[in-house]
């Protein structure tokens, strides 16, 4: 899938409605006039307090990040995974943004879920402007099966995710998520998928990107009903069993 820039991009307009329903999506991405409360500036070598002269290290500043608040990569050559849960996510009103200067480049560690940003349960997190390379994936993003369960507001903005065995983006069970501009190539016998929208998500804009050289599919989406709405007690075929972003207390 590929967009072109020469097409006006018009973003949801902070609190207004996406499709005749109050957007959720994330305030990075929705409202221009947004600052991060604090800013963690990071390096592949930081040990400082994690001002923009002091650099911390990656992994200090993900034990440190709450709602609101922002970490910053400066330019270099990192290696690892960092993972991002329900008990540590952003809200609506304050995200948390992961932020690469130019020049940044992870290589994905090859541990755990073997993913450079793994964002399971949590909410409200904004990727932005990474060359991410190898891994298992390089942003996965993912809730539950059940609608309740959810992950909402996560956004995936200009990133380059290439080499990784299963998928460079994978989303699951994720609402009012974006994924924009990003060039995601080069993925595995593992999955092999360029951007991959699994497990019954809702209200997304996906546009803009580029995938290529993928073996299974560059773009795949699976609304996979049965296991979102089957889960809850109700059959896939119901009428509830759509729109479930719109109203969740339905199921």
């Amino acid at each position: 899938m590929s967009g072109t820039s020469a097409m006006a991009i018009e973003i949801p307009g902070r609190g207004g409605t996406f499709f005749d329903s109050p957007e959720r999506f994330n305030r990075y991405y929705t409202d221009p006039q947004y600052s991060p409360a604090k800013t963690y500036y990071v390096s592949s070598n930081g040990s400082g307090d994690g001002s923009a002269g002091n650099p911390m290290s990656v992994d200090d500043a993900f034990a440190r990040i709450a709602a609101g608040e922002e970490i910053r990569f400066r330019p270099g050559q990192y290696q690892g995974c960092w993972q991002l849960g329900e008990d540590n996510s952003g809200t609506y009103d304050a995200p948390i943004v992961l932020k690469a200067d130019p020049g940044v480049e992870i290589s994905c560690c090859s541990s755990g879920r073997a993913t450079c940003f793994n964002l399971e349960y949590a909410d409200y997190v904004a990727v932005d402007g990474f060359t991410l390379k190898g891994g298992s994936y390089g942003v996965r993003a993912v809730g539950g099966y059940e609608t309740h369960y959810h992950q909402k507001g996560v956004a995936i903005l200009n990133n380059h995710i290439s080499g990784q065995y299963k998928d460079p983006i994978l989303s699951g069970g994720s609402d009012w998520i974006v994924v924009e501009n990003n060039i995601a190539h080069g993925a595995g016998s593992g999955d092999g998928h360029g951007i991959y929208l699994s497990n019954g998500g809702d209200w997304m804009i996906v546009r803009n990107n580029e995938t290529y050289d993928n073996p299974s599919s560059d773009f795949q989406i699976n609304a996979d009903p049965i296991s979102t709405c089957d889960d809850e007690g109700i059959s896939y075929d119901d009428p509830l069993c759509d729109g479930s972003a719109l109203d969740s207390s339905r199921l």
